[in-house]
């Protein structure tokens, strides 16, 4: 996924590689999101604060452009592992990093449940870990 380290001005410090394949001729993260949104693509944005924890001297901005595939290889693997709906749900929330808390917040259920979800999850796909449930996921296995 696309991540930039900016300053907190906007300005582009670092970006890694799917980042400088989509705006390697920009240097603020404002022409970046016009140019994500005049190419029409979807795109989801997520800033973190970076440097130190009183004073964040940067922002980390990652751009996840794959929504449309994350809920197709969603709707993939829970047929191939027959998850129940909100198993897929919670099957796309941890591909893109989300935790448990996040999740059940957004399907507005107990983070106990999201527990009880992913162990489901994890048991049909017959893989001992979250890391390896995402890297599944994600090599399209």
């Amino acid at each position: 996924m696309p991540a930039f380290l900016i300053t907190t001005s906007g300005r582009i410090k670092e970006r890694n590689a799917a980042a400088a394949e989509i705006a390697a001729d920009v240097d603020t993260i404002g022409a970046v999101l016009t140019k994500l949104v005049r190419s029409g693509g979807a795109a989801r944005i997520t800033v973190s604060l970076a440097g130190g924890q009183m004073r964040p001297t940067m922002l980390l901005v990652v751009v996840e452009r794959e929504s449309n595939q994350r809920e197709t290889r969603g709707r993939t693997f829970g047929a191939r592992w027959r998850l129940t709906p909100r198993e897929t749900e919670v099957l796309m929330a941890l591909a893109v990093g989300d935790g448990n808390k996040d999740i059940a917040v957004r399907l507005a259920c107990a983070p106990r449940t999201i527990e009880r979800h992913v162990g489901a999850i994890l048991e049909k796909a017959k893989v001992a870990s979250r890391a390896r449930l995402v890297a599944l996921f994600w090599e399209g296995r």
